[in-house]
């Protein structure tokens, strides 16, 4: 729309608009039971990230999956000694290693999983990893098929706090906000 033709819109019209636009934010944080003061919050974290959060985006969209991954290629007769083998190479037997490589006999029929993340975060440095994990949180959602996540965190009081569980990650901005 040109400038013109925004000029020509009524004060009236341009008041209405502005109400109907704050009623449909209203609803929608009613919806996920978020108060203007956790958006305003969430959107002030989210916009210091907003750059890497694109770029990050763009990496995860155009992560493909190979069909054929790698794993261990058994029964070889170089490369990392095979415990499991170990009463056959006792035996005699010369195949008790096994390498990393492409398996030609994997099932390429099956459905590719999504690949999991584990994302381990120090959070002594807590404001610089809230914008970190408001990052990572934006930059995967809708990418449920191709990732399955998790977020950890340590402190100098614990090891291991989970903030973020795998198959469950935060689908909303109230979600989002209540991990941080």
């Amino acid at each position: 729309i040109s400038q013109l033709q925004k000029d020509q819109v009524t004060k009236e019209a341009q008041e209405k608009a502005i109400a109907m636009a704050d009623a449909a934010l209203a609803d929608q944080l009613s919806q996920i039971d978020m108060t203007n003061h956790e958006l305003a919050s969430y959107q002030q974290y989210l916009d210091r990230v907003h750059g890497e959060t694109t770029q990050l985006r763009d990496l995860f969209h155009n992560v493909e999956q190979l069909a054929d991954e790698r794993g261990w290629l058994k029964h070889q007769s170089s490369g990392e000694w095979d415990d499991a083998k170990l009463v056959d190479g006792l035996s005699g037997d010369r195949n008790v290693f096994k390498r990393r490589g492409r398996d030609p006999f994997a099932s390429s029929a099956l459905l590719p999983l999504p690949k999991k993340l584990l994302f381990v975060m120090d959070y002594g440095r807590l404001e610089r990893m809230l914008e970190t994990t408001l990052m990572l949180m934006e930059s995967l959602a809708g990418f449920d098929a191709k990732f399955d996540y998790a977020i950890m965190g340590h402190s100098g009081d614990a090891a291991a706090i989970p903030f973020v569980e795998f198959g469950q990650p935060p689908h909303t901005k109230k979600d989002r906000l209540k991990v941080y």
